[in-house]
């Protein structure tokens, strides 16, 4: 027996106890304390049970089932936690790339023009594909009228002329370099340059891309406002399909530019679709996609220019033009010719009138219809120009999928991109005969023409 404490409660240990030694006790009890005694008998009843003293159980084991249970609770608890914090700082990533997107930009940018209006719609086949980052503006320059001398004029553009011209102490080389100019016309309105100042802006929220002509510097404040481009030096494609023709008038006039290949020709389309994927990328639209409007570098490669009139897409795709001025009704889809509704999908329609340009050298579209609403009616009514003959099925079945009366139905850049890669790697298949191509059909009819653009 052993003492516990001052008071009269004591502890009593039996060891070893069995079930059988249950049963009435009486215990003596001898107590010295102080010089005080005690001596008494006490009576206890002693049941012993089949279940492990508590005194005991600090000496248990632990019970391997119930460990391993609480183990891989804390671990499942510490995941979704993980999983929580990981899910909350990708959002934040996210919310803060989207601010710093080409996309913010362009809202915080945003002007209206006095003549056009924008509808936001819902689009369901926003066309997004992986891309590489590229910063929008970090090689544009803003310039003064002394940094540039004027050459030669080239062409005629929408706010006044395009100058072949001299860069001066040009910022990639530190020395002089040959660019073209869009110079804002003498006579211009408000309107006017309030949208040729758009077209800078516009432009310089779409990063470089190597088929799409880039921008390198501007200048507002100038009495003529002026934007500089890179020079291709094979002019548009268009001019450069037809120089290619081989025994015409056109080619003899203007000094031929070589026979071209079908290889050629596909890798012209397939520069001109990376080009339109990179814009469509950055949610901007073209709206006047044509052989013109694509340019021909020295080592004919294909870039899209003239994209600086595309309008905010930024909330939907849907551009709905209230202006009145001259259109391209040959390379424009059903929904723009009836209700000036752009879409991307538009556009893609209008790369299929482009891709049939690239087969016929540069022919006009629907060379048998020489009046506009004559066009617009047969378009209307589901009429598609015909195969040319010197082309393969396969392409032509390309041009009719972007000629699709559905837009949601028409492929998508990326689409006609693997497509057209494709056919360019069959080296030994001739897409494009060009030697059979009949120049006597696809003639060209553009000063027959009257409120139209071509």
């Amino acid at each position: 027996m052993e003492k516990r404490s001052p008071t009269t409660y004591f502890a009593v240990v039996i060891e070893h106890a069995e079930f059988n030694d249950s049963g009435n006790y009486t215990w003596r009890i001898d107590i010295d304390n102080a010089g005080d005694q005690f001596s008494g008998n006490i009576e206890t009843i002693v049941g012993v049970s089949d279940t492990t003293d508590e005194t005991d159980t600090k000496d248990e084991e632990p019970d391997p089932g119930k460990t391993a249970g609480i183990v891989i609770g804390l671990l499942l608890g510490l995941l979704v936690v993980v999983m929580l914090i990981s899910f909350v700082l990708y959002k934040r990533l996210y919310k803060k790339e989207s601010l710093l997107s080409a996309r913010s930009l362009f809202r915080q940018r945003k002007q209206k023009a006095t003549n056009t209006h924008v509808y936001e719609m819902p689009v369901s086949d926003l066309d997004a594909q992986p891309y590489t980052e590229v910063s929008a503006g970090d090689h544009i320059r803003e310039l003064t009228a002394n940094d540039i001398r004027l050459l030669e004029t080239i062409g005629h553009g929408h706010f006044g002329e395009v100058y072949k011209a001299i860069l001066k102490n040009a910022k990639t080389t530190n020395t002089e370099k040959i660019v073209a100019v869009k110079l804002l016309k003498e006579q211009y309105s408000e309107v006017d340059k309030k949208e040729f100042f758009r077209e800078i802006e516009t432009i310089q929220l779409v990063p470089t891309h190597e088929n799409v002509v880039a921008m390198l510097g501007y200048c507002k404040t100038a009495s003529r406002a002026f934007l500089v481009l890179e020079f291709l030096g094979n002019g548009n494609l268009k001019t450069y399909l037809r120089k290619s023709r081989s025994n015409s008038i056109y080619g003899n006039l203007h000094g031929g530019s070589g026979k071209l290949t079908s290889q050629n020709l596909l890798t012209f389309a397939l520069d001109s679709a990376r080009g339109m994927a990179h814009i469509s990328r950055y949610k901007f639209l073209h709206r006047d996609l044509a052989a013109r409007n694509i340019l021909v570098s020295d080592d004919m490669v294909c870039k899209v220019s003239d994209f600086g009139l595309a309008r905010d897409v930024i909330d939907s795709r849907e551009y709905l033009s209230k202006m009145e001025t001259p259109l391209p009704i040959r390379w424009m889809a059903p929904e723009s010719i009836s209700d000036s509704v752009y879409t991307t999908k538009s556009d893609v329609w209008s790369f299929g009138v482009l891709l049939w340009e690239i087969v016929t050298l540069g022919a006009t579209p629907y060379p048998g219809i020489t009046s506009g609403r004559e066009l617009i009616r047969e378009i209307r009514s589901g009429y598609r120009m015909e195969k040319p003959q010197h082309c393969t099925q396969e392409l032509y079945n390309m041009m009719m999928m972007c000629w699709e009366e559905e837009p949601t139905k028409r492929p998508t850049f990326d689409n006609l991109i693997t497509s057209l890669r494709g056919m360019a790697n069959e080296e030994m298949k001739l897409h494009v005969d060009v030697d059979r191509a009949a120049e006597a059909i696809y003639c060209d009819i553009d000063s027959q023409l009257v409120g139209e653009i071509v």
